[in-house]
């Protein structure tokens, strides 16, 4: 009698134990599945953000070096000082690539991987 109480309450505990971990794992599933998706929504909206901001530098550079053209009587002058800003502009970017855009990034991601962590800790207090 209790042999067969200890067996049930041993057998209990193990299921117990076993629903336990797969909550636990269904609960990490959602949880990568979230951290997924909200870093491909990040992703997708630099992207587009990026794009768009491209057409707006290329009407805008178009428009330019034409101005810059016809102040000059000449619309390869206008074209060239454009792309010689151009250049500038891109050795400063290649320059400080890391400070502008890494520690950006690494923010961005720590942010979503680490907000949920610090709300278990909250609430554990």
């Amino acid at each position: 009698m209790l042999k067969s109480g200890f067996a049930k309450v041993i057998t209990d505990m193990t299921d117990s134990i076993r629903k336990y971990i797969e909550i636990r794992l269904n609960l990490t599933k959602l949880d990568v599945l979230e951290k997924s998706a909200k870093i491909l929504s990040l992703l997708l909206s630099a992207i587009f953000l990026f794009i768009i901001f491209m057409l707006f530098l290329f009407f805008i550079s178009l428009t330019m070096a034409k101005w810059l053209g016809q102040l000059m009587n000449s619309d390869a002058l206008g074209y060239l000082i454009i792309a010689v800003i151009y250049l500038i502009s891109g050795i400063i970017v290649l320059r400080y690539r890391r400070k502008l855009f890494l520690g950006s990034a690494i923010k961005h991601l720590s942010e979503i991987f680490f907000e949920d962590t610090e709300e278990d800790e909250n609430e554990k207090d």
